[in-house]
C-alpha cells in the first residue's frame, strides 16, 4: 500500500491564536465496498493513512471530548486540517468557540413560565459561510438554534455563534425581551425575560 493522506487534528479554537494538536484521535478510512483502514493521530495531532484505491472514500475522526467529524476524501488528496469541535457548551464557551446566555423566563405576575420558545434576535445576522470546497458530512459547522424551550422552573440556557448584540425574548412577545451581546468565550447568566 502506499499512503494515500498525511494529516492533522486538531481542536477548532477560532477565537485563540492557534490550535492545539489532538492526540489519541481515531480516525477510520472507510472506502466504498472495502475494508476500513484505521489510524490514531499521534502526539502533534498528525495520523498517516496507507490505502490504495481510485475513489473517494468517508473519513471519520473522533475523540473523547469532541464532536465527531465526517468527510468524503478523494485518493492523493493533499494535506488538510481536520477540526473537531469541543463536545460540550461547557468546552466550547470555555475555548472561546461559542457564548452562552442564560437565565429565566417569567409571566407578568413573576412566575416561571415552563415550556416556552426563548429566542436570540441578533441586531446583525452572522455572515454565511464560505463554500469550502470540501465535502464535509458532519461536525464541520455547529449548527445551534436559535431558540430553546424553557426548563420547568423557567430557566434557560442558549448557546450562540451569533456574537455581538441582540434581543433575548419570548416568542411572540419581542418587545418584552432584554437587550444583551452575546460574546464569544462568555457565559452571561442572571437574564430574566416576560412574556
Amino acid at each position: 500500500c502506499s499512503p494515500l493522506l498525511l494529516s492533522r487534528v486538531a481542536v477548532l479554537v477560532p477565537t485563540l491564536p492557534g490550535r492545539q494538536p489532538l492526540a489519541q484521535a481515531a480516525v477510520v478510512w472507510q472506502p466504498e465496498g472495502g475494508d476500513p483502514i484505521a489510524a490514531t493521530s499521534g502526539a502533534d495531532g498528525e495520523f498517516l493513512l496507507q490505502a490504495t484505491g481510485k475513489q473517494p472514500a468517508r473519513l471519520t475522526i473522533t475523540a473523547v471530548g469532541h464532536v465527531a467529524y465526517t468527510e468524503l476524501v478523494s485518493p492523493g488528496a493533499p494535506f488538510a486540517d481536520y477540526d473537531l469541535w469541543p463536545g460540550t457548551v461547557e468546552a466550547r464557551v470555555a475555548a472561546g468557540v461559542t457564548a452562552l446566555l442564560g437565565g429565566v423566563a417569567v409571566d407578568a405576575a413573576g412566575a416561571p413560565l415552563a415550556d416556552v420558545d426563548v429566542q436570540w434576535t441578533p441586531t446583525q445576522p452572522p455572515a454565511a459561510a464560505l463554500p469550502t470546497g470540501r465535502r464535509v458530512l458532519a461536525g464541520g459547522a455547529l449548527l445551534l438554534p436559535r431558540s430553546v424551550r424553557s426548563g420547568p422552573d423557567g430557566s434557560f440556557g442558549l448557546e450562540t455563534l451569533a456574537f455581538g448584540p441582540g434581543r433575548l425574548h419570548v416568542a411572540g412577545s419581542p418587545e418584552r425581551g432584554v437587550d444583551a451581546t452575546a460574546v464569544a468565550g462568555r457565559a452571561t447568566n442572571g437574564l430574566r425575560i416576560t412574556r
